[in-house]
């Protein structure tokens, strides 16, 4: 039997014993069984993102915790910077022109990270500006963007976005969260926490207001 390897950046292979797990006869999920294992799941996310606020288990990839987040958190029309450094950048941008937001790009070079004093500088040409969408670590170039020093740019301002493909991707990266409290943050648990794939999960910072709630 010829064992076939995923080597991309996500999915990745999933360990063994997890495969056999899914194999076992499926539990019904109104039963108490199926809570205990729900709730296992949603402790062991909230200790995993330091946080006791809620984290959400969606039943998709982590493009859909994106877009879930898009769709959730802006009405068509609102402003919104988006970093693009690379396909997953370009993700944010195809997810906000499709629920027709008004997206401004901030074009950055693959291989690059955005510069700080651009982002800044976006903000101040955009004072009306809703929301900042960034990738914590843009998989498609290796690259870490300056998440840490960017949240203190929105801090009381407009929500800043993280896709976080690779969640511990960064060592600083946590501390940063807890520190500048990063508002919405779509995971991809396929890539680092080799989960199977269709599983993404959003966890929010803080409590806000908004207009389309």
């Amino acid at each position: 039997m010829i064992k076939h390897y995923l080597l991309s950046p996500g999915p990745t292979p999933i360990p063994n014993e997890v495969a056999l797990a899914m194999s076992e006869t499926m539990i019904h999920h109104r039963t108490p069984q199926f809570n205990k294992i729900f709730e296992e799941a949603r402790n062991g996310l909230k200790k995993l993102f330091g946080t006791k606020n809620d984290v959400l288990m969606l039943a998709s990839s982590g493009t859909g915790a994106m877009e879930a987040s898009v769709a959730n958190l802006f009405s068509p029309g609102d402003k919104v910077l988006v970093v693009n450094g690379g396909k997953f950048g370009e993700r944010w941008l195809n997810i906000s022109n499709a629920y027709g937001l008004n997206p401004i790009e901030l074009k950055v070079e693959w291989g690059q990270a955005v510069k700080v004093a651009d982002v800044e500088q976006q903000l101040k040409a955009h004072p009306d500006v809703q929301g900042v969408m960034i990738q914590a670590s843009e998989t498609s170039t290796t690259v870490f963007h300056p998440v840490r020093e960017i949240a203190k740019l929105t801090k009381n301002g407009p929500l800043f976005l993280v896709d976080r493909s690779c969640l511990g991707e960064n060592p600083k990266s946590k501390a940063a969260a807890i520190l500048f409290r990063f508002e919405p943050r779509a995971q991809k648990p396929a890539k680092r926490l080799r989960c199977v794939h269709s599983c993404g999960v959003s966890h929010f910072r803080r409590a806000r207001f908004y207009k389309n709630a």
